[in-house]
């Protein structure tokens, strides 16, 4: 948001995005989002999407679970398709797979 010139006056950071819709429903702030998380708000009204025209200065992805757990076949194929998609560079996996 910098290189537009947009200068935040508080930053809130939040674990689900559920709370990240919430705030933004409630008029806090914005919120960068994947689309599919915001499709039913959006056509409910209760959100807008923006015509950003630069992608947010970064995002980062991390993939952690418990090291003595056994992984069900689902997430394996999750994190094995976040790898494939996006590579070991963009995606932190721990504990190493």
């Amino acid at each position: 948001m910098a290189k537009q010139q947009i200068i935040a006056g508080t930053i809130m950071e939040f674990v689900t995005v559920e709370a990240i819709k919430q705030c933004a429903i409630a008029g806090i702030g914005l919120a960068f989002l994947p689309e599919i998380t915001v499709r039913a708000e959006i056509e409910k009204g209760l959100l807008a999407k923006l015509n950003w025209q630069a992608a947010p200065e970064s995002i980062s992805t991390y993939i952690a679970w418990h090291k003595g757990k056994r992984l069900t076949e689902n997430i394996r194929f999750f994190i094995d398709s976040a790898l494939a998609m996006y590579g070991k560079d963009h995606v932190s996996v721990h504990p190493e797979k």
